[in-house]
């Protein structure tokens, strides 16, 4: 009897250290989420494919899935071949993230950054079509939440690019659509400048709007973007770039007075 009771006991023992102990997806996203505050985008893409694992439809998992795949595409572009590839899988997750939470505006602006960030990989038409989804999907997530600033920010870079059409592109747009795409370089100051207000450390939308102002010709207030990029701390590794690439220009700049 005794001896029964303590196999009993030791079997009890290694279900809580195998079983009833194991990590959630939670602790594999929080994990994650501490890798990539870190710049290790590598292992937080592991802790989050764990995740996905464990909890293959979860909001927060899909969610972390897209961004981290479309950062990784981002941080390859015209580095390696690896780009494309990153960007078509974070795809894959903002489409599950919209089947499964259509009534989410992250849904919404994670299609609208997922599919723009394709455009460098498209043919003239293809990219007036990726542009009218793109503008579609981001107005979508400011309908659910207007609060939503990165949902300006990817306008605000849209409005941009549509303001550097030539007549032809604007004749094909015309042709596709029935109409010509809008989009001015004051549209895309406004955007980016209504989601600095809404966030006023958001870094992605200083640095885009630098762009603007140098668009616009206005270099002192590209500048002066340039420099609040560089003073904010970079929160992923993606603004790290994006800091990096700013301090660039900040002393090319001073190195040509």
């Amino acid at each position: 009897m005794r001896q029964t009771s303590f196999v009993f006991i030791c079997f009890l023992l290694g279900a809580v250290s195998t079983g009833f102990c194991a990590d959630t997806y939670r602790d594999h996203l929080e994990r994650g989420d501490l890798y990539y505050a870190t710049f290790n985008n590598e292992k937080a893409l592991e802790e989050y494919q764990r995740a996905h694992a464990l909890a293959p439809e979860e909001f927060e998992t899909l969610l972390r899935l897209t961004r981290i795949y479309n950062d990784l595409g981002r941080l390859a572009l015209r580095r390696s071949e690896d780009s494309e590839p990153m960007y078509r899988k974070a795809i894959v997750y903002a489409e599950k993230l919209h089947e499964h939470y259509p009534q989410k505006a992250e849904s919404y602006f994670m299609l609208a950054l997922c599919h723009g960030s394709l455009v460098p990989f498209k043919t003239l038409r293809e990219k007036l079509e990726i542009g009218r989804d793109v503008e579609e999907n981001a107005r979508k997530a400011i309908d659910i939440d207007p609060g939503f600033s990165m949902a300006y920010v990817v306008l605000g870079i849209f409005y941009r690019g549509i303001s550097r059409l030539g007549w032809i592109e604007k004749v094909v747009a015309n042709t596709i659509f029935g109409k010509n795409l809008t989009g001015t370089l004051e549209d895309s100051e406004k955007m980016l400048l209504k989601a600095i207000d809404l966030e006023p450390d958001n870094s992605f939308a200083h640095f885009e709007l630098a762009w603007t102002y140098r668009a616009m010709e206005q270099p002192e207030k590209s500048m002066a973007r340039l420099q609040k990029v560089v003073s904010l701390p970079p929160r992923n590794m993606r603004e790290k770039l994006q800091q990096q690439q700013a301090q660039r220009r900040l002393e090319g700049s001073a190195g040509g007075k």
